[in-house]
C-alpha cells in the first residue's frame, strides 16, 4: 500500500531573474521552511527564470542553504509543464500565465525552445501582455467606451501611475498581468475577445509554427491565461490547422504524478 500524503503549500513564486541567492533563501526560509516537519531526500523545482546554469544554481545553492538534501533538481518550469502534459511522450508544450514559452519536448528532454524574450519583445498571448494592451488602449484612448466605462469602474489608475510601475518599480509583468481578469469579465464584448484572440493568432505565429513538428503532434497549454481563455484559444489552435492537446490551469499535481511514477 502506498502511505505517501501528499501536502500543498502555496506560496508566491521565485524568479533568479529578479531575486538574488540571500533574498530566495530569505524567503524560503520564511515561507516554506515553517511547513516542512520531515527530513526532506530530494528536492525537485520548477521555475521561470531557471532556463540557464548560472540562474539554477543559484537556486539550489539558496534551497541548500535551508532545506538540506542530498538530491536537489532545479529546472525550468517549461521543463516542469512538459514533465506534466506529456510525461514520457513527444510534444509541442506552451506555458500561457503571466509570461509566456513553448518548446518541442521529445518526450526525454526539451530539444527546441523559442526564445519567449519577456514581455517587452516577446511573450505573446500572456497575462503581462494582455495587460499592457489593455492599459496602452485605455491610456491612448483607443477602449470603446463602454467597455472604457467598466475599466474605471474597477480600476482607478492613470499615465503616470502605470508608467512609474512600469518603468521604475519591480515585477512591472506582475503589475500588468493584474489586468488580465478584466477581459475575462467582459469576454461577451467583442473588443476583449478579440484582443485575445489577436494575442493568441500572435503566439501561435511568432513561436508554435517555428516548430517543424507543429503539424504533426499535439499542443499542450499550461496556465491560466490557457486555461480561462480554453474557448478563443481552441479556436485559433483549430483555424491554424494544428493538433490540439491538453489544456491545464496548474500542471502541479500532474507533475507531483510524474515523480511519484504514478
Amino acid at each position: 500500500m502506498d502511505n505517501n500524503i501528499v501536502v500543498s503549500i502555496e506560496t508566491s513564486g521565485i524568479n533568479p531573474y529578479y531575486q538574488g541567492k540571500e533574498e530566495i533563501s530569505d524567503f524560503l526560509r520564511n515561507n516554506l521552511l515553517p511547513h516542512i516537519e520531515k527530513s526532506v531526500e530530494s528536492i525537485h523545482f520548477y521555475a521561470a527564470g531557471c532556463a540557464g546554469e548560472g540562474e539554477c544554481n543559484v537556486v539550489k545553492e539558496a534551497i541548500s542553504d535551508v532545506i538540506p538534501s542530498p538530491i536537489i533538481e532545479v529546472n525550468s518550469d517549461l521543463l516542469g509543464a512538459c514533465r506534466a502534459l506529456c510525461r514520457n511522450e513527444p510534444g509541442i508544450v506552451c506555458i500561457l500565465g503571466t509570461g509566456s514559452n513553448s518548446c518541442y519536448y521529445d518526450g526525454d528532454k526539451i530539444i527546441r525552445n523559442i526564445s519567449p524574450l519577456g514581455f517587452i519583445l516577446g511573450d505573446e498571448g500572456s497575462a503581462a501582455v494582455l495587460g499592457k494592451r489593455l492599459v496602452a488602449d485605455y491610456l491612448k484612448n483607443m477602449m470603446p467606451e463602454k467597455v472604457r466605462m467598466f475599466f474605471e469602474k474597477d480600476y482607478s489608475i492613470n499615465s503616470s501611475e502605470v508608467l512609474n510601475r512600469v518603468y521604475r518599480s519591480e515585477f512591472p509583468n506582475r503589475f500588468l498581468s493584474g489586468f488580465a481578469p478584466f477581459l475575462s469579465r467582459n469576454i461577451d464584448d467583442p473588443y476583449c475577445e478579440n484582443l485575445i484572440v489577436s494575442e493568441f493568432r500572435d503566439f501561435i505565429l511568432r513561436n508554435v509554427l517555428k516548430y517543424n513538428e507543429s503539424r504533426k503532434t499535439p499542443i499542450n497549454f499550461a496556465g491560466s491565461v490557457a486555461f480561462y481563455f480554453e474557448s478563443q484559444l481552441k479556436k485559433v489552435v483549430q483555424s491554424n490547422g494544428l493538433i490540439l492537446g491538453r489544456i491545464v490551469q496548474y500542471p502541479i499535481d500532474l507533475l507531483t504524478k510524474y515523480h511519484r511514477q504514478d
